[in-house]
């Protein structure tokens, strides 16, 4: 089975019981795939190098900004709001910087 919806290098696939396929990717996605379908993308605020599914389903990624997450459906196990919160600014000021990078290298580019 060919599962297409990443747009860069894909490093780690892991398969759960239930059929669901996790993959990650240098594109900064955790992505998880029914029948060959992408039902959901988890951005990230760097490459994700790994992906493990536990027992229970839930999946482990580890990524390049040197931290370990534990991504789930059970709501009894979410994380505190403010860990929350500061998981959404980091990811915003990646993709901030990585904006501004490529406006810089656009910039030098044009030269």
């Amino acid at each position: 089975m060919e599962m297409i919806g990443h747009t860069s290098l894909v490093y780690s696939v892991d398969a759960h019981l239930s059929g669901i396929v996790a993959s990650g990717s240098e594109d900064c996605f955790l992505k998880i795939w029914r029948d060959g379908t992408c039902i959901q993308s988890i951005e990230h605020p760097g490459c994700v190098w790994d992906i493990k599914f536990l027992k229970n389903g839930d999946i482990v990624t580890a990524c390049s900004d040197g931290t370990v997450r534990i991504w789930t459906l059970h709501s009894d196990s979410i994380c505190d709001p403010l860990e929350l919160e500061a998981f959404r600014l980091e990811l915003s000021q990646y993709k901030t910087s990585r904006y501004l990078f490529v406006l810089q290298f656009k910039l030098v580019n044009t030269l």
